[in-house]
């Protein structure tokens, strides 16, 4: 399951890859039902009781507190991308390659919006981010606290999280780093609030915003 789970994203984009020209099916439905197999396997080695030690006050409290990480959240990485992006397109030493990926990833003309064939929908994109949480924060986090040391969990926590930002390489190199702090602020959440409700609110928030705004580049 732990192999399964680092891996999710890049199974994901090889089963796509193979079927794509078969099945009418986006990278993000792929992803989708990938990680949702995971989580039906997960729920057998851990205890669903582990994810939610909390009481259900602290569920509610849990869930206002992530929506508004979330927020913040995504107000960091537009500053971040914006702030690499002013640094890196002015370098010399960038590849044009790279510059079009960071320019493409920031939309700054609607074309590149509207020229998509297809535009992604909340569901989809709200729910990839729940089963990343419960995977992630969830299941590896209760496996990393149960079976080692806590010096030794939160050095492979810590690992784990940049696995799972690399697992967003395909949006472009600064978002490996944004979302290796997204993934902080959820393991975090998760830890002190003993319930995965609060990083999965984090991560439904902040990719609810993100359609948003990607809908808002390409409509208005």
């Amino acid at each position: 399951m732990v192999t399964l789970t680092l891996g999710s994203f890049f199974i994901s984009n090889h089963l796509y890859e193979r079927g794509r020209n078969k099945f009418n099916l986006q990278l993000i439905d792929v992803n989708l039902i990938t990680k949702f197999l995971i989580v039906l396997l997960g729920c057998s080695v851990v205890s669903w009781r582990s994810l939610i030690d909390a009481t259900p006050e602290m569920q509610l409290v849990g869930a206002a507190i992530g929506m508004l990480i979330g927020y913040v959240c995504i107000k960091l990485e537009s500053s971040i991308i914006l702030l690499l992006r002013n640094s890196l397109l002015a370098s010399p030493t960038i590849s044009n390659m790279s510059a079009i990926s960071i320019k493409n990833i920031l939309g700054n003309t609607k074309k590149e919006f509207i020229k998509t064939p297809y535009q992604p929908s909340y569901f989809p994109i709200i729910m990839v981010g729940v089963l990343e949480e419960i995977l992630y924060r969830g299941f590896l986090t209760a496996l990393c606290i149960s079976l080692l040391s806590p010096s030794a969990s939160i050095s492979i926590l810590i690992v784990v999280t940049f696995i799972f930002a690399l697992n967003h390489l395909n949006l472009g190199n600064v978002h490996i780093l944004t979302k290796f702090i997204l993934g902080i602020f959820c393991l975090l959440s998760f830890l002190i609030t003993k319930t995965i409700v609060t990083p999965i609110f984090i991560h439904a928030t902040f990719n609810a915003l993100v359609i948003n705004k990607y809908r808002k580049l390409a409509y208005d």
